[in-house]
């Protein structure tokens, strides 16, 4: 009796050659042109999504600010606020959503410029007051910015700072595609004609400035840009003073496996190492970490799981299924927890293709419990093959039934 699939689907890609070397040896490259870059297959996660920003300004000295911000249904919430004080000896002392504390980032100071940012984790939906309260009657403004899909452990990566007092706020962070950077800058005498700018590549996502009628006014700036090995956040202020920009990667949160009632298999990326181009038929290997499969389904019952792939394509040019080949040996499964384990049911290498192959069978006397299995894989670029950047979808699927 076959339940109802959970598919994992993987990602593969063959990165690009230069263009000028396609018709001579050429040697398969990643798309951003790094050479002897591997072929690599693997799920990789979507980045923080934007929710809701807000923000809000002092008139005269104060010791609070308080303003309204909503924050959206979306699961995985989380929850920035920004604050900049006019003052070099004042700093934030609290800061509440709906009276729950948020905890302190980190903080910048230029010369009688101070910002500051906060989270909160897994806020609460809806429309709620944010109370920032600082040390001493000063200057301020604040800004909030929600988001959804951020991972509620490992949250942020490395928050980098940096000040300075000259027309360009700007600040280097190490991040990666599947991230999204969020930035606050803060700045002094934001008055007319003075203006701040975030650069095309962000998502401007609130600006806002103290209106005490005098110069001892500050503004603060908030925006988003989706990560990348170093991903720079910057502004343009005109004209130039004093000025501190905190930038933080936010991490995705992991995609939430859906297994079935009875078991849930999970596949890992495969590796396939960076080839030079011939002009001859070639075999590449593919090496990959231990897959798992974990299943409770009642004695008896048995399962299998099944492995299908697409074409890799690039563009017009394609490298067929068929040349994708896959085997499972049994010395390459081991027990993790439970009865005995699962046998292969393809123990020579066979070509993929676009209809799903049991690769592995538990009887209805084996398979309670949680295994190991390592499938290896193969690759045969044909001789006619041009270079290119190449991508195509895996996809392993846990069935109950033997």
């Amino acid at each position: 009796m076959l339940m109802p699939r959970r598919p994992r689907t993987l990602h593969a890609r063959i990165p690009a050659a230069p263009a000028r070397i396609v018709l001579c040896a050429a040697l398969l490259t990643s798309a951003l042109g790094a050479l002897a870059t591997p072929l690599e297959v693997g799920a990789q996660g979507s980045p923080p999504a934007f929710d809701n920003a807000s923000s809000a300004s002092n008139s005269s000295t104060s010791s609070t600010l308080t303003f309204s911000h909503t924050v959206g249904t979306g699961s995985d919430r989380l929850l920035l606020v920004g604050v900049v004080i006019r003052s070099s000896s004042t700093s934030v002392t609290s800061i509440t959503y709906n009276s729950l504390a948020l905890t302190y980032l980190s903080s910048v100071l230029s010369n009688d410029v101070r910002t500051e940012l906060w989270y909160r984790k897994n806020p609460p939906s809806g429309a709620h007051n944010v109370v920032v309260t600082i040390g001493a009657s000063r200057m301020m403004a604040a800004g909030a910015m929600s988001f959804t899909g951020v991972h509620q452990t490992t949250t942020f990566g490395t928050a980098m700072t940096n000040a300075n007092s000259n027309t360009a706020p700007t600040v280097n962070v190490s991040s990666a595609t599947d991230e999204l950077v969020v930035d606050v800058v803060g700045q002094r005498d934001p008055d007319a004609p003075n203006t701040l700018t975030a650069h095309a590549s962000q998502a401007e996502r609130f600006k806002k400035a103290s209106t005490s009628g005098s110069n001892a006014n500050v503004r603060l700036g908030g925006s988003t840009e989706t990560g990348a090995a170093t991903t720079t956040m910057s502004w343009t202020l005109s004209p130039g003073d004093d000025w501190g920009i905190i930038a933080v990667p936010l991490k995705p949160a992991p995609a939430a496996p859906t297994p079935t009632p009875y078991g849930l298999v999970t596949s890992q990326g495969i590796t396939f190492p960076s080839t030079q181009l011939t002009g001859a038929l070639q075999t590449v290997s593919g090496s990959t970490t231990a897959w798992r499969v974990e299943s409770t389904y009642p004695a008896g019952t048995g399962w299998h799981i099944t492995i299908s792939a697409q074409d890799f394509v690039s563009g017009i040019r394609t490298i067929a299924v068929s040349n994708f080949d896959a085997r499972q040996l049994d010395a390459n499964i081991v027990v993790i927890s439970g009865s005995g384990p699962p046998s292969s049911t393809m123990t020579s290498f066979a070509p993929l293709s676009t209809s799903p192959q049991t690769m592995l069978s538990a009887s209805g006397a084996n398979g309670v419990g949680t295994y190991d299995f390592t499938p290896d894989f193969r690759l045969k670029i044909p001789a006619a093959t041009y270079s290119g950047s190449y991508s195509a979808t895996v996809t392993a699927t846990f069935i109950v039934g033997p």
